[in-house]
């Protein structure tokens, strides 16, 4: 990483409007969790010219990480009327879920389902949600279960963690 932040570094310092330099230091500054630097520079890479529903996105996942919900939900929705895909809806349920409205959460995972049956992460999220609403036990590892069984294997934990009473046949 430091080879190539050195590198759009120096672009930078050659050209300050060179967006897609912008654009990809923001990218790994934002790998490197350095999420305010990454911000500023997604935002100037905007600016500069590179305004495309791609940079838009990495932009939201940035304010997501910064937990500024409210922005990132705006953005995602924006995207998400443009071309709707299970990603974004399960982006929108994931601003939802963390502002604690689980309904709309529900509903932005059950969407993710219904456009992306295979999706582990919808799966996982709709668990994780029926979990928060003290819901029944078996639905959240129902869905877990089925995030398990798509591959997500940090499911496991959460089974491991609320199911193995319910799971358990009595004699």
């Amino acid at each position: 990483y430091l080879g190539a932040l050195k590198d759009y570094n120096l672009c930078i310092k050659q050209n300050d409007q060179y967006a897609e330099a912008y654009y990809n230091r923001g990218i790994l500054l934002a790998r490197q969790r350095n999420f305010g630097l990454a911000k500023k520079d997604l935002e100037k890479a905007m600016e500069s010219g590179l305004a495309t529903d791609g940079v838009h996105k990495q932009y939201a996942n940035v304010l997501f990480q910064m937990r500024l919900y409210d922005e990132a939900l705006e953005i995602y929705q924006d995207l998400s009327s443009k071309n709707a895909t299970a990603e974004l809806d399960i982006k929108i349920g994931n601003c939802y879920f963390q502002k604690q409205h689980l309904d709309h959460a529900l509903k932005s995972y059950f969407l993710a389902v219904s456009k992306d049956s295979l999706s582990p992460e919808a799966y996982y999220n709709l668990g994780n949600v029926f979990a928060q609403m003290d819901s029944i036990e078996s639905r959240s590892c129902g869905y877990w279960k089925r995030a398990l069984d798509l591959g997500m294997y940090s499911a496991k934990k959460n089974i491991d963690s609320f199911c193995g009473i319910s799971n358990k046949k009595i004699p």
